[in-house]
């Protein structure tokens, strides 16, 4: 019984509880997107070619002109950037706004 408290719901079950985690997962979505705008070019362009084309480092490597070890590092540094920018919520706010 206890199991059952533990394990997400089924969304389909309760369409309210569907329609709050859609709007906040679109929310999300949208802060990442405008994230992704601010990091410099190089860094986005990896981003958006490793984590939304799902390409391989290699094949992001060659369509960039670039090492493999160039792209892990920059992806590294995006990374860490959208870190920083995503959890300064005040001044990413201001931002957005």
């Amino acid at each position: 019984m206890w199991h059952e408290l533990i394990v997400d719901p089924d969304p389909s079950a309760d369409p309210a509880v569907s329609t709050i985690e859609a709007d906040t997962r679109e929310k999300l979505a949208e802060k990442l997107r405008l994230a992704i705008r601010l990091l410099p070019i190089e860094q986005s362009r990896v981003i958006t070619l490793i984590y939304f084309d799902e390409l391989t480092y290699a094949e992001a490597a060659a369509q960039c002109g670039k090492s493999v070890n160039t792209v892990k590092t920059q992806v590294r540094q995006a990374k860490n950037r959208l870190f920083k920018i995503l959890t300064a919520d005040d001044v990413f706010n201001e931002l957005i706004a």
